[in-house]
């Protein structure tokens, strides 16, 4: 009972592996994935501003539009501000 256990999983993996191999005989592209790219050297980047600049920062007054609770855990509110066409 247990040689037709093992022998009926080696048959499985085994199938498992010849099809995922090669599923329609073309070759695989591989590609690498990249968890981190090095930003450079610090001194270059804006550490206050980000990728945006001062221009780019919300200007008072501000005007509510709305706020959504997603399965109460996470938090959205939708604020307009003068540039984005508020009060």
């Amino acid at each position: 009972m247990r040689d037709s256990t093992i022998l009926g999983s080696v048959t499985s993996l085994t199938l498992a592996l010849v099809v995922s191999v090669a599923p329609s005989g073309r070759a695989v592209e591989t590609t690498t994935q990249v968890l981190w790219r090095d930003p450079g050297p610090l001194g270059t980047k804006d550490l206050y501003w980000g990728p945006g600049n001062a221009d780019e920062a919300p200007r008072p007054p501000f005007a509510f539009v709305k706020e959504d609770h997603l399965l109460a855990v996470v938090e959205k509110r939708v604020i307009l501000d003068r540039r984005l066409g508020g009060p």
